[in-house]
């Protein structure tokens, strides 16, 4: 993992990785995530945008839009998502109808856990 900051304002900008697809036969990629768009939220600096690529094409845009009854409302963009339901610990689970598979991203685009569908993949809920 390579870390990237900012050397004016100590804030990461980006963060590098390397990781496997087990959509693909495991094989390797790497993601670049960039934090941009710093904002203070409750004293704390706070990217409000994040972008996801991987082997450079891009993979997950987040943007925090503004604030609802006093949370954060974000804006996720996911290539290829049909629908994605945000959960209660902070994740969104993602039915992606291109890729034929569900799965969850965290809000810095990574996926933390995947399932490959048999055809195209139009709704996903928890049980």
């Amino acid at each position: 993992m390579n870390l990237f900051f900012d050397k004016e304002k100590n804030l990461l900008v980006k963060m590098e990785t390397r990781g496997k697809n087990p959509m693909a036969g495991g094989e390797e990629f790497t993601a670049t995530t960039l934090y941009e768009d710093y904002n203070k939220v409750d004293g704390i600096m706070v990217a409000h945008k994040v972008t996801v690529k991987r082997d450079d094409k891009m993979f997950v845009e987040s943007t925090i839009t503004g604030m609802l009854n006093g949370k954060v409302v974000e804006k996720v963009n996911v290539p290829g998502a049909r629908t994605a339901t945000g959960l209660p610990n902070g994740r969104y689970l993602v039915a992606s109808q291109n890729n034929q598979r569900a799965y969850k991203i965290d809000r810095t685009g990574k996926i933390v856990w995947e399932v490959e569908a048999s055809g195209p993949t139009v709704q996903a809920s928890r049980r």
